[in-house]
């Protein structure tokens, strides 16, 4: 489906050389029928201009038709080196069509930016959208826990879930919430941060 459009834009430092970096993830078309999801990473010069690094295709069209996307990316400090990494979460509506529907890869950028490195056992994968509903999606960073390290937040629609990283860039489940109201939220689909907000030195999350 080459309707499909949808990205977002990450920054963050992913060399450790004191400077932001920047991430365009985005649907990507491949011929004249296909897609991929995929990341082009990019530096800043001294002038302002934006220089292309690298960029990879991360992950493939399903086999069935998918008529809608959600697209959020963080970077986060989720292994041990200095650099930060970067989770792309994205979320498609596959009608009755079985199987995950909702994803986190976390994805490290390494040699001055031009390797982007990731595999299908550094991500989080979920059947969250269902049958009849494109759900919100988003997804967040932050220390959780005063470890140092930063925890990946995964929002779909009502419930989010906690996941702790390794150094290998293996998520690990922790927990999950049901936040539902009274209201109805899904309509929205920017509703989900983590930041240090009482000054503790652990991030909260806020919804």
């Amino acid at each position: 489906n080459l309707s499909l459009s949808n990205w977002d834009i990450v920054a963050g430092d992913f060399n450790s050389d004191g400077r932001d970096d920047i991430a365009l993830l985005f649907v990507k078309p491949i011929g004249v029928n296909s897609w991929a999801l995929a990341v082009t990473i990019y530096s800043v010069d001294d002038n302002g201009n934006f220089v292309r690094k690298s960029s990879q295709e991360v992950f493939q069209e399903p086999a069935y038709n998918v008529t809608t996307i959600n697209i959020d990316g963080t970077a986060g400090a989720f292994d041990a080196d200095a650099g930060l990494e970067i989770a792309l979460g994205f979320s498609f509506f596959q009608g009755e069509e079985p199987g995950d529907d909702t994803y986190a890869y976390l994805i490290d950028v390494k040699n001055n930016l031009t390797n982007i490195n990731f595999d299908n056992t550094r991500r989080v994968a979920r059947n969250e959208v269902g049958p009849n509903d494109m759900l919100p999606f988003n997804v967040a960073a932050g220390d959780l826990n005063k470890d140092y390290r930063d925890e990946l937040v995964m929002m779909s629609g009502y419930e989010f879930f906690v996941y702790s990283i390794d150094d290998q860039l293996l998520p690990q489940f922790k927990s999950q919430e049901n936040v539902q109201t009274d209201g109805d939220n899904l309509d929205s689909d920017a509703f989900l941060t983590v930041e240090d907000m009482d000054l503790d030195l652990s991030s909260e999350i806020v919804i």
